[in-house]
């Protein structure tokens, strides 16, 4: 029987952008490293904590680190992690989607791990990185996003920002 899984917000912050930029509104930048599919900007200080958050109904997750986030820039904004969701323990079962945080330092190590939370990395000094400018994380995500609107507040863990129907 079908089910819906939830990636929830990795920390709390402003939405800074989702199709488009809250500060111009012009189209927000994917990465070919990242997983792909709908983006986000979530604000946040220097040094907070970059959580995946997932549903009850997330039992593994594989966790990969991946560079080239931003083109033209240096890392740590260059570096990312995507998260592979899976069904069952042990990067088993259903292969649910996959999120991208990108722009983070203290990222956690390559491996499978049987949780739904996870910490994936903390965000470094401000950067103008060709997106948003400002300390923040950017996510993409596989799965339907959430439509928030521009400066609202999202809530780590709580919110919810991407969902599968599986």
């Amino acid at each position: 029987m079908p089910s819906y899984y939830y990636v929830y917000a990795p920390r709390s912050g402003t939405n800074w952008g989702q199709a488009t930029y809250c500060s111009n509104g012009s189209t927000h930048t994917n990465t070919s490293t990242l997983c792909g599919g709908s983006p986000m900007d979530i604000s946040g200080p220097q040094g907070g904590a970059v959580t995946f958050y997932g549903s009850s109904l997330v039992k593994s997750i594989k966790t990969t680190q991946v560079s080239g986030v931003c083109a033209s820039d240096p890392a740590p904004w260059n570096n990312g992690v995507n998260v592979n969701l899976y069904s069952g323990l042990n990067g088993t079962g259903t292969l649910i989607g996959c999120v991208g945080y990108g722009h983070l330092e203290n990222r956690v190590a390559n491996g499978t791990y049987n949780v739904n939370v996870k910490q994936v990395g903390t965000l470094p000094a401000d950067c103008s990185c060709g997106c948003s400018s400002g300390i923040h994380v950017h996510m993409e995500g596989s799965g339907t996003q959430q439509a928030i609107a521009c400066y609202n507040t999202v809530t780590g863990g709580t919110t919810w920002i991407y969902r599968w129907y599986v």
